[in-house]
């Protein structure tokens, strides 16, 4: 539904102390599609009478600042010269505001609000204008399970949100701001209190804190209001702002998280008001004080239990001392090889979309030589995984992240863990913190390694408790199979909604290795991480006499030397064996892999490394994740680089393909069926493929 307003409502902002907070929110305004139509209203607070030189410092940072503002269709400054406190400034600002213009929408210094969030708030107010039930519009809400059969964008609710909201003239001058004549202390009782309680249990003790003076709020004031007048805000099942003043900056807010509803993640603004908008008893169950205060409980009673699944890497936000927020971008990408190579596709846009950021990245230390070499980042923090159950090694590497609290913090991994990935997520100080609500398959390989763990795992939901510390998820694309397409939405979600995958490519030169045979070659990699996906070695053996060169080099880890040496003894035939398994650095390695004529792998990060090289190879492929690393799927395929794509062998039967690591098949000889199905005579047809003319290499193979 399209809904048109002739003048938006005016906005209201309270500033005080904080110029870097003040600054952030003024440009999040700035963006709003309405901001140019839009009058501003700017309240600034004067400095407390014992406030420190620093305090008055920033009080004039910021009085100085509001006056470089532009950008508003008007803007009108009132500057208090003594402190008014932030209660009486917003009673004040918004009633001046709301008797000239009839609407307003107020946000304060530290609420940066998305672009959609002028529009979203204008439409509302107009929409429910004439709905004496509603008291208020908010920008957001506190995270919940929202029931799957609930499907408006908005929602009623008991409680008001302060975090950018906006109302109308006869809703607030309903207000009686005078806490004496309040009815619930001259008479409590407790269908009054829990009247009050609906909005959160929160609210009581907080009314009573503000009668005996030890705190100035509107806002409770508000809610009270609201609750004898049985009137609702209006809440979104989408978020349009964000808080960044959690950080022990704020006058009434300790350094705290508080999740919020994911953020509003479309291009375009989809949002439908419905008029005639009921209360939703799901929804209220949902997030009514009987089930707030039964999570409480249940998590009080549960931290010795979480201490105990979690004792050997169990690290707390004060292990590390919180630094100002810092114009730092983290990424994480602690996944393996093959995931970094496929990545590097969309590693460079993090810098082009912050140009003027320090970016930070957090990588499996098996590819820092890889890490180290990328232009676009700035500092490179190896993880260990081999470490993961090492209670001083997660708080030795939580203390060196978080000497920056970071502006943004990227987790684009689409199967995350909890005991590595987002355990690391939740312990980061950062303003907002990216994920991908992905999958939990690699969990259960780290399940087994911890039997009280294992025994509980089904007890826990870990994948719906770590969703909690993200402030936003990107949503799973159904269509989106192969993880170069996963990659890419994450981005278009995110950073650059008009990405564009294409062929990684590694982004430096690599040093010419001399272990690189003087004569052309093709290279074998005979293992793999898992040995059920591992091609039987005789079948290499009958293999290698078909392989149209002379020289034959054996490539792979150290865990890869048993079978290197196995294939050395077994052989017979003419060709030169060279073996270099677990002999070679990365960079080496990836040196040889892109002199190389031709690969054949097992499914490895080094069929990946063949397509950054760009080099030929063919791959073995069981069907566990068939789609997912392999075929290639991009956006745009250059047509010189249609040659490198790797030939796939798999199985003639994909009956029981995408099995994720759940194979129905009893193991043969130790590997899956899909595995032993494959052919020598599949990969010789895939090798004429390549090589159509067999007597006349030379003109398709690589010097």
């Amino acid at each position: 539904m399209e809904i048109y307003y002739d003048h938006p409502a005016p906005i209201v902002l309270f500033v005080y102390n904080r110029p870097w907070h003040t600054q952030q929110t003024i440009e999040a305004l700035l963006k709003n599609e309405l901001a140019s139509e839009s009058e501003l209203f700017i309240f600034a607070d004067g400095p407390k009478s014992k406030a420190s030189d620093e305090c008055k410092s920033k009080v004039a940072e910021v009085k100085q600042y509001i006056h470089t503002i532009t950008g508003f269709k008007k803007i009108t400054i009132k500057e208090a010269p003594e402190n008014k406190g932030l209660a009486e400034s917003v009673i004040y600002g918004v009633t001046q505001v709301i008797k000239q213009f009839g609407k307003v929408i107020v946000v304060e210094d530290d609420i940066v609000t998305h672009r959609f969030f002028l529009r979203f708030m204008n439409e509302a107010l107009n929409v429910y204008a004439n709905r004496n039930d509603i008291f208020s519009i908010s920008a957001t809400m506190e995270y919940f399970e929202i029931p799957h059969s609930y499907k408006n964008d908005v929602f009623l609710s008991y409680r008001m949100g302060s975090w950018g909201w906006a109302t109308w003239k006869a809703q607030w001058a309903s207000i009686n701001w005078d806490i004496k004549k309040y009815q619930i202390f001259n008479k409590p009782t407790k269908k009054s209190i829990n009247k009050l309680c609906r909005g959160g249990n929160d609210l009581w003790p907080m009314l009573q804190d503000q009668a005996k003076g030890n705190i100035d709020s509107w806002a409770i004031r508000v809610q009270y209001n609201m609750t004898v007048q049985n009137k609702y805000s209006i809440r979104p099942t989408k978020s349009f702002a964000t808080n960044i003043g959690m950080d022990g900056s704020g006058i009434n807010c300790i350094e705290s998280v508080v999740p919020l509803l994911p953020l509003y993640n479309m291009n375009n603004y989809h949002i439908t008001l419905p008029p005639k908008l009921k209360n939703n008893k799901k929804i209220t169950q949902s997030i009514n004080p009987k089930k707030k205060l039964f999570d409480e409980i249940k998590y009080q009673i549960n931290k010795q239990h979480d201490h105990k699944v979690f004792r050997k890497f169990w690290v707390r936000k004060h292990s590390s001392k919180k630094q100002p927020l810092s114009k730092t971008i983290l990424v994480i990408r602690i996944d393996a090889i093959g995931d970094c190579i496929i990545w590097l596709d969309q590693a460079k846009e993090y810098r082009k979309a912050f140009p003027d950021h320090r970016i930070v990245l957090l990588h499996n230390k098996v590819w820092t030589d890889i890490a180290k070499h990328l232009p676009w980042i700035d500092e490179c923090i190896p993880f260990d995984r081999s470490k993961i159950n090492d209670k001083d090694y997660y708080l030795n590497l939580i203390s060196e992240l978080n000497k920056y609290t970071y502006e943004k913090v990227f987790s684009p991994v689409f199967s995350r863990d909890f005991f590595s990935v987002d355990w690391i997520v939740h312990n980061l100080n950062a303003r907002e913190k990216i994920g991908y609500e992905g999958d939990y398959q690699n969990n259960h390989f780290l399940v087994d390694q911890n039997k009280y763990i294992l025994k509980n795992y089904d007890k826990i939901n870990f994948k719906k408790k770590a969703d909690k510390w993200f402030t936003f998820l990107v949503p799973n694309n159904k269509n989106a199979i192969m993880e170069l397409q996963r990659n890419a939405h994450f981005l278009r979600c995110t950073i650059n909604p008009d990405f564009q995958s294409t062929l990684p490519i590694l982004p430096f030169e690599v040093p010419i290795t001399s272990l690189i045979p003087i004569e052309k070659y093709a290279i074998l990699f005979l293992g793999a991480s898992f040995i059920q996906k591992t091609w039987p070695l005789n079948n290499f053996i009958k293999l290698t006499q078909h392989i149209p060169y002379h020289t034959i080099v054996l490539c792979g880890d150290k865990n890869d030397q048993p079978i290197a040496n196995d294939y050395i003894l077994q052989y017979k035939g003419d060709k030169s064996i060279i073996n270099l398994t677990g002999k070679t650095s990365l960079l080496e390695l990836i040196s040889v892999i892109s002199k190389a004529s031709l690969i054949i792998t097992n499914d490895t990060s080094a069929s990946h490394i063949a397509i950054a090289t760009r080099t030929k190879s063919i791959c073995i492929l069981s069907g566990v994740h068939y789609g997912r690393f392999h075929p290639y799927k991009v956006d745009i395929l250059n047509e010189d680089d249609i040659i490198y794509l790797p030939k796939i062998a798999t199985s003639p039967t994909k009956n029981c393909f995408n099995c994720n690591l759940n194979c129905k098949h009893p193991l043969q000889n130790s590997r899956w069926k899909c595995i032993d199905e494959i052919r020598v005579e599949d990969i010789e047809s895939l090798m004429e493929e390549y090589f159509i003319d067999n007597n006349d290499l030379s003109a398709n193979i690589k010097d």
